[in-house]
C-alpha cells in the first residue's frame, strides 16, 4: 500500500508570493526495527516543541541542518530523506530577498505508527508518532483542533508545531517558524 501526503505552504517574500508543496511517498508495510541510536538522517531522538525535530533545529543553516542527509537528497532548498516507514523533509525559507537561507520548516511523515524507528522521536512529555489525540491533549491542553483536522501547538510569533493523524494515531509532525498562510 503506498500513502502520499502533500503538504503546501505560501510565504510573501518581498513582493512575490512564493508556493511550495512537498509530496511525501513511501511505501508500507516493513518488519519491526529496534535502534539504540536515533534513525538516520535524525542526530537526536527528541522533538523539541517550536524549536527541533530529531535534531534538525528551525533557523539553522543548510549545512548545520543536512549534516546526515545523503548529498543527493539535499538541494539548496532543502532535503528529503525517505524510508519504507517514514520521510522527513525540510525546507529553506528567506525572509526578504537576498537574506541568508534559513530551515523554516521540518517534518515527520510516517505510514506505519508502530515499532518503527521514527517511533523513537518523543517530545519530552513523550508524545510523537504513533501516540493517540487523548495522548496528545492530556500532555498539551493548549493544543487547539482535532483528530480530524489535526492538532496545532502555536508559539511565539509563527512558530507552530502540528500533529496530524491517520486514524487514532500521530503519523505526521510539522514545525515551522515562517507564516505558511
Amino acid at each position: 500500500m503506498n500513502v502520499f501526503r502533500v503538504r503546501c505552504a505560501r510565504a510573501v517574500v518581498a513582493a512575490t508570493t512564493v508556493g511550495l508543496c512537498v509530496v511525501t511517498v513511501a511505501a508500507g508495510p516493513a518488519g519491526a526495527v529496534a535502534r539504540s541510536k536515533p534513525p538516520k538522517p535524525f542526530t537526536s531522538d527528541s522533538i523539541v516543541i517550536q524549536k527541533s525535530l530529531g535534531g534538525i533545529t528551525l533557523g539553522s543553516t543548510l549545512a548545520a541542518a543536512s549534516k546526515r542527509f545523503p548529498a543527493k537528497d539535499c538541494s539548496s532548498g532543502g532535503c528529503s530523506y525517505t524510508t519504507a516507514t517514514y520521510s522527513v523533509n525540510f525546507v529553506m525559507a528567506q525572509r526578504r530577498v537576498h537574506s541568508k537561507p534559513f530551515v523554516g520548516q521540518v517534518s515527520l511523515n510516517a505510514t506505519k505508527t508502530s515499532n518503527t524507528p521514527a517511533t523513537q522521536l518523543r517530545t519530552s512529555k513523550g508524545i510523537g508518532i504513533g501516540s493517540t489525540a487523548r495522548q496528545l491533549k492530556k500532555a498539551y491542553p493548549q493544543a487547539t483542533g482535532s483528530r480530524k483536522d489535526g492538532y496545532v501547538l502555536q508559539g511565539r510569533g509563527q512558530h507552530e508545531t502540528i500533529f496530524d493523524f491517520t486514524g487514532k494515531h500521530v503519523s505526521y509532525i510539522q514545525l515551522h517558524n515562517i507564516n505558511i498562510g
